[in-house]
């Protein structure tokens, strides 16, 4: 079967978005702890961002990808082969659109790219960044304390990972072949570009949380929600360097289990 890579584009022509009909069957469950989830029962939004010129398979992923997001209940919004001086009007558009009462916001790209920019149409290159920072919590209000999801499926480079033999599965006829880098999860203190906070005597804020959540938590959740749980309470926190500022943590994760410090109790 061929694959096909989203690092280089060709033109093609743009297309205005399409708000697609939230079907009834599905309903979201009303029952929630605020503390510990998300509020999920409200209006689901999704935008599809895809450029379809010289991306084989891009119609069915399309489809794939609408239909999953439909029976989620999520209303669906979608721009297709747009140039790139049209992709941030229509994220605009559809950021600009939100209310009070989405509970969600998840944006998918599907486009040919490079290191933290996307592709339009037109092989103009948009930063990735500029379409993060229409979400945050100053240009999106109604998105404050709502779960801002990012989804790009692009090329962010042209290095080939050829993949890495297991060193001590050597003896199967044909070993499997494990990607380069798998099963880690990275966390940094602070968004990139921002200083992190550390007090003169107990030392990081972060490492102070961790100590905290992972003696209380460990024995019922795994690595990434501990982290979740030591983020909810970072944000809470304003530090004051010179005015009042503040910090969220950043992860990244190829993690393929879950992680268990503790053996989890019944």
């Amino acid at each position: 079967m061929a694959t096909g890579v989203d690092s280089v584009p060709i033109p093609g022509a743009p297309t205005s978005g399409n708000v697609a009909p939230t079907p009834s069957s599905t309903s979201a469950p009303q029952v929630h702890d605020q503390e510990e989830q998300y509020d999920m029962s409200g209006l689901r939004k999704a935008f599809v961002l895809c450029i379809k010129e010289n991306r084989s398979g891009a119609e069915n992923e399309l489809k794939i990808l609408k239909n999953l997001l439909e029976e989620l209940n999520f209303q669906v919004s979608e721009s297709i082969d747009p140039i790139g001086e049209d992709i941030l009007v229509s994220l605009k558009k559809y950021r600009d659109d939100m209310e009070s009462r989405v509970c969600c916001s998840f944006v998918f790209i599907l486009a040919h790219g490079e290191e933290g920019k996307i592709h339009g149409s037109d092989k103009e290159a948009v930063d990735l960044e500029d379409i993060f920072e229409m979400f945050n919590n100053e240009e999106c209000p109604h998105l404050q304390y709502k779960p801002k999801v990012f989804v790009v499926q692009a090329c962010r480079g042209n290095k080939i990972d050829s993949g890495v033999l297991p060193g001590f599965r050597s003896m199967e006829p044909e070993p499997e072949l494990l990607p380069t880098v798998s099963d880690a999860f990275t966390v940094y203190p602070s968004q990139p570009g921002f200083v992190a906070y550390r007090n003169d005597t107990l030392g990081s804020y972060m490492v102070q949380e961790m100590e905290k959540v992972f003696k209380n938590l460990a024995d019922k959740k795994h690595l990434y929600d501990l982290f979740v749980k030591v983020n909810q309470e970072l944000v809470k926190k304003t530090f004051y360097p010179d005015d009042k500022a503040k910090t969220s943590l950043v992860m990244e994760s190829t993690l393929t289990k879950s992680v268990y410090l503790k053996v989890p109790k019944p």
